[in-house]
């Protein structure tokens, strides 16, 4: 169980470049915001609109984004706006290409919908903090997500056991019943294939 200070220690690792702090701290800022989207999105997930891990994908696209510019956040608080502003435009996102959802309601409902993610959590929701814009802009966000798409199954997953549900290699090894050299292989070619991925369309960071 993390606390208020050892967050900051993690975040201070992230901003050296440190992917395992990112993946520690994630795990301990994921229950909330869930929590938080969940109920934003009720709707949408009671009607099947929207599925549970559309909110893990959202809150990915937001630490993606956080990655690409940490020090850009200077607070663990102001992590926790980021995360939470992308993981609602992405889901705003979906919602706006599912067509149940656009037979449903007007375009207005659909812009009034859109338009109370943007003021992130409320005060009670996320300790009096006013989040920030995501700085990478969706242009970007897609290249990241179909770069993503675009890795061998084996290593999305591992991938996202790690950076998304922040398990440590030998937790990875245990969970898919592999070798934590394996675990750090996959890793390693997760990584390049990113890079040169991101590369390809024109972004230099990942």
């Amino acid at each position: 169980m993390l606390h208020d200070n050892d967050a900051k220690v993690l975040l201070a690792a992230i901003h050296r470049r440190d992917a395992q702090a990112l993946g520690k701290l994630a795990a301990w800022l994921e229950p909330g915001l869930l929590h938080l989207l969940r109920g934003k999105f009720y709707l949408a997930l009671h009607h099947g609109w929207l599925h549970p891990h559309d909110l893990l994908a959202g809150l990915q696209e937001g630490l993606l984004a956080f990655w690409q510019v940490p020090e850009r956040v200077a607070s663990v608080s102001e992590l926790r706006g980021w995360l939470y502003r992308c993981a609602c435009n992405y889901l705003t996102s979906l919602l706006r290409k599912n067509q149940s959802y656009r037979n449903t309601v007007s375009d207005e409902e659909l812009d009034d919908a859109a338009n109370a993610n943007q003021d992130g959590p409320s005060d009670d929701e996320a300790d009096e903090t006013t989040p920030l814009q995501c700085l990478i802009n969706s242009e970007n966000r897609r290249a990241i997500a179909d770069c993503l798409s675009q890795l061998p199954s084996e290593l999305e997953q591992t991938v996202l056991h790690g950076w998304v549900g922040g398990m440590s290699g030998k937790e990875i090894a245990a969970t898919l019943e592999i070798p934590e050299g394996t675990v750090k292989s996959r890793f390693n070619r997760a990584r390049q294939a990113l890079q040169q991925c991101l590369r390809g369309k024109g972004i230099s960071r990942p």
